[in-house]
């Protein structure tokens, strides 16, 4: 699987609303992505100002390669060149999609709930590295949405 990192300055260099407008920007136009990514900003925003997305990335499936956004706080906030903050090459949220958030353990049935109405958002354990496949993306599930554990298939 092809994967394209970004890393995006944040605190104290932008705010949390700031910070996920950027992250937006490199997702996608304006259009029905766009409009659900705004629609879960506060979500986004709590999750990046608590540095969940500094060690753990927001992930991008979609069409094309996989897209994970880390966050950068403090002084490498301040000191990295924001212009090295490149577009893609692709928009990942054309077609069938998911944008998985990372969480703290204690807060993620609170997040999950928060998330519920944006069908292409998942919010998940900062620790799991995998995401609900983006089939999963078209339909609004009332309970958690179930994740493939996709290394567990390379193995066989």
């Amino acid at each position: 699987m092809t994967v394209h990192a970004r890393r995006i300055a944040s605190i104290p260099r932008r705010g949390p609303i700031e910070t996920w407008h950027a992250i937006c920007d490199l997702l996608c136009a304006e259009g029905n992505a766009r409009a659900e990514l705004d629609g879960v900003a506060g979500c986004a925003a709590a999750l990046i100002a608590e540095e969940c997305t500094r060690d753990s990335p927001i992930i991008v499936s979609g069409s094309g390669p996989q897209v994970r956004i880390y966050t950068l706080h403090g002084d490498q906030a301040i000191e990295v060149d924001i212009s090295e903050e490149t577009a893609l090459s692709h928009q990942p949220t054309t077609g069938s999609w998911i944008l998985s958030l990372p969480c703290g353990e204690d807060d993620l049935g609170e997040f999950e709930a928060a998330v519920r109405s944006a069908p292409h958002v998942e919010v998940r354990p900062m620790d799991q590295a995998t995401v609900a496949s983006t089939a999963s993306a078209t339909t609004t599930w009332a309970g958690r949405r179930p994740v493939i554990d996709l290394a567990a298939l390379d193995q066989s």
